[in-house]
């Protein structure tokens, strides 16, 4: 074999290859642009279920990535929001959200929190503008929300808005997901 031939094996090979490149590249394209018309979504894996009352068996994962991120957007709202003239109503849905200690938590303070709000004569009012699920369970029984929240408070001094960051605990209980810890998230 001479050099010549030896040039020309290598000129094939990577021609070869890139033409398996660009041919790749055209099947992906087609895939993607298929799929962003209405094609079907690939299929999730599903969870293994949890002899813990986690995930049914065959409940696709993505599903209670949704169902957990939903609930979380939800009671991030909830929990954001009371006014002063509907305590007790405002306290109650509190209460429906959430589970676990953080309900413990809520049902402890409800007088000081019913208190607070009467007398300062405040409501507040909230909407998530963004929000992701940054973990969920090998089981899917619980999940970790992040959220940005906007938070609106009218009271005797005038009407303030402010964005919160806050990490929601969400857990599967028999009664759906529900709120088991919220805390707040510090910038940086």
């Amino acid at each position: 074999m001479s050099d010549g031939d030896g040039r020309r094996e290598q000129v094939w090979l990577i021609a070869g290859a890139l033409a398996g490149v660009i041919v790749a590249g055209v099947i992906v394209a087609l895939l993607i642009v298929s799929g962003s018309r209405g094609g079907s979504p690939p299929a999730r894996p599903t969870t293994a279920g949890s002899s813990t009352g986690g995930a049914q068996s065959g409940v696709p994962f993505g599903t209670s990535r949704d169902d957990s991120l939903r609930a979380a957007e939800e009671a991030a709202v909830t929990l954001n929001t009371l006014d002063y003239k509907n305590v007790q109503p405002g306290l109650d849905r509190w209460e429906a959200v959430a589970a676990g200690p953080l309900l413990d938590q809520l049902k402890a303070r409800r007088p000081d929190a019913a208190s607070t709000a009467e007398k300062a004569k405040s409501a507040s009012t909230a909407k998530v503008l963004v929000a992701a699920v940054s973990k969920i369970s090998p089981d899917a029984s619980s999940a970790e929300v992040l959220a940005l929240v906007e938070v609106t408070v009218t009271d005797s001094k005038g009407t303030t808005t402010k964005q919160v960051r806050e990490k929601l605990g969400v857990i599967q209980t028999a009664a759906g997901w529900k709120i088991s810890a919220i805390s707040p998230v510090e910038p940086g």
